[in-house]
């Protein structure tokens, strides 16, 4: 029942204009305003798009009509193929970047940020426009575009020690300490999870299963956050629990830092060359 309210509450009614949306996304929208025109929200080169990316932040935002997505057996998806979308010659770049950046998130693990789209009855064009709080993520995507986006997924698939203070899943370990002062961004460490793809980033050891079937590894903040590291995909590692442990006590913790900046910088010059594409 609250899935299904969920899905009804999704519907848009706000008539927000897609460059705030864009913003509240966590997109730079700087440059929206070098144009000719009066008002930067209605500059041609970004308002008339379908998806928009920050390739610094690595955040994807793309705009899917309300009436596209579906419930089916409690999940809000939605399955589609930005190929087949009739388009004419301007509309046709709008497709194709769409479809470039569902690829990029699939491919590099990105979560997407949906921008629902809802019309009046008769109505070409978006009336409401709303952003949903929740991620989505590129569940599927083959070679000819046909792609399926889930709402609110990841956390179902991989698990690190600090998701059952977000979720209702129950914690691996009750030794586990989960207490801290710091703020741990649950996106960052989704990204990370979805990167690790279940396996230790460190070793290549596949994480085990918890007994709500999800994939467990522990994220771990290379240089500590208590020691001024950042809080992003290049200072967080997935790790098995055994090597997050001897990441905070081994004798060669600091060897160990070395090895981990190492591993994620051949990942990250791999993810940033997929979305320079």
């Amino acid at each position: 029942m609250k899935i299904e309210q969920e899905f009804k509450d999704l519907r848009p009614v706000t008539k927000q204009n897609i460059m705030e949306l864009v913003s509240q996304a966590g997109i730079d929208t700087s440059d929206w305003g070098n144009f000719a025109g009066k008002y930067a929200a209605s500059n041609p080169k970004y308002c008339y798009n379908w998806s928009f990316e920050d390739l610094v932040e690595n955040v994807i935002a793309v705009n899917l009509w309300y009436d596209r997505i579906k419930l089916i057996d409690g999940e809000i998806l939605c399955e589609f193929n930005p190929r087949l979308i009739n388009s004419d010659n301007v509309r046709k770049q709008r497709v194709k970047h769409l479809d470039r950046s569902i690829a990029k998130a699939f491919k590099c693990r990105i979560p997407l940020r949906v921008i629902l789209l809802g019309k009046e009855e008769g109505s070409k064009r978006p009336d409401y426009r709303a952003l949903d709080s929740k991620y989505w993520y590129v569940h599927s995507y083959d070679d000819n575009g046909n792609c399926k986006i889930v709402r609110d997924k990841s956390q179902q698939e991989f698990v690190d020690q600090f998701t059952y203070i977000d979720t209702n899943i129950e914690p691996p370990s009750k030794a586990e300490s989960t207490a801290s002062s710091y703020r741990r961004s649950r996106v960052v460490r989704e990204q990370v999870l979805l990167r690790a793809q279940g396996y230790c980033e460190y070793c290549n050891a596949k994480g085990f299963i918890t007994k709500v079937g999800s994939v467990y590894l522990e994220s771990h903040h290379i240089i500590p956050l208590s020691e001024g590291g950042d809080d992003d995909l290049k200072n967080v590692i997935a790790l098995c629990p055994n090597h997050h442990r001897e990441a905070h006590y081994s004798e060669e913790a600091v060897q160990l830092r070395n090895a981990f900046f190492k591993k994620i910088e051949r990942k990250s010059s791999w993810v940033e060359s997929e979305l320079s594409k």
